[in-house]
């Protein structure tokens, strides 16, 4: 008889093409992982890896095996987990629209985005709700929406409102400055299409809220995505404007890893999310 830890090594060695980070989803040491793979082909009488440099590459048996055992583990996995808690880095802009869905954890991602996606390859958490570029390939990637970069600043401006924010103005005025996760970029200079010239910086934060708080109670000017804004024009007395530059509209991707893609509770999930965006804002 099949040992089942020993399938589950397998799958996981494959679909990380690394003994490393197999060991690293698994909570076991890298020698172990490699030891249970020799015991593994040893009870199958196959071959299952060879070494091409410092990845394992598996062999055309390997690669057969794994269309049933890749399946197996994962509908074995899903039954086990039915009803867990599944925990999910999300972007704090977001929050309020996934707030009440039963069994999904937040938590507000890391400022490296590095660590989020180790994190999300090492089963610390299930899902990633943000825009993040680079991607592993054992990782897939949905594009929930994409919403266009906007102005705001506060109502009661003295010079700014929607007939006269031009690119001459925009420049002069003072702007709080949200940093992207991850990497000492600005969101404008992130997404622009064209140069962006030098602007005054009156204050650097690294969050949504703080943006949108500073913005209500000084004639700063700040940018933030289209759904944001609208969200909470109302609420904080924001004046919401198209941006005087152009620039490419910023998307909210949904990743999980390729284990999940049969798992019914994560399915489960993954449909509440898509149906909280298709009602809140304009999907694409």
């Amino acid at each position: 008889m099949i040992d089942l830890n020993l399938v589950r090594v397998f799958v996981a060695v494959y679909r990380n093409s690394s003994y490393t980070l197999a060991a690293r989803e698994l909570n076991l040491s890298q020698p172990a992982v490699s030891q249970a793979i020799r015991r593994f082909e040893s009870s199958l009488n196959a071959l299952l890896f060879v070494n091409e440099g410092r990845r394992p590459s598996p062999t055309p048996y390997a690669t057969r095996l794994i269309r049933h055992l890749g399946l197996a583990v994962d509908s074995i996995d899903g039954v086990l987990a039915q009803q867990r808690d599944v925990c999910a880095y999300v972007n704090e802009a977001y929050f309020h629209l996934f707030s009440d869905i039963e069994y999904l954890i937040m938590r507000q991602q890391p400022r490296a985005q590095k660590q989020m996606l180790e994190d999300l390859q090492a089963n610390k958490i299930e899902l990633l709700l943000d825009t993040v570029a680079h991607l592993d390939r054992n990782f897939i990637v949905e594009e929930l929406m994409s919403q266009p970069l906007v102005v705001v600043c506060r109502q009661a401006h003295p010079r700014v409102c929607e007939n006269t924010l031009t690119k001459e103005l925009f420049y002069s005025e003072e702007h709080v400055v949200l940093q992207l996760c991850s990497e000492k970029r600005q969101i404008l200079e992130s997404f622009a299409k064209e140069p962006v010239g030098t602007f005054k910086d009156k204050l650097e934060v690294s969050s949504v809220a703080s943006l949108l708080m500073s913005v209500s109670r000084s004639n700063c000017l700040g940018i933030v995505n289209a759904a944001v804004a609208n969200e909470w024009a109302d609420i904080l007395r924001l004046q919401v404007l198209p941006l005087p530059i152009a620039t490419e509209s910023v998307p909210l991707q949904m990743i999980y890893h390729q284990r999940y893609a049969l798992d019914p509770h994560h399915q489960m999930i993954r449909n509440e999310i898509r149906q909280r965006i298709s009602h809140s804002v304009q999907p694409l």
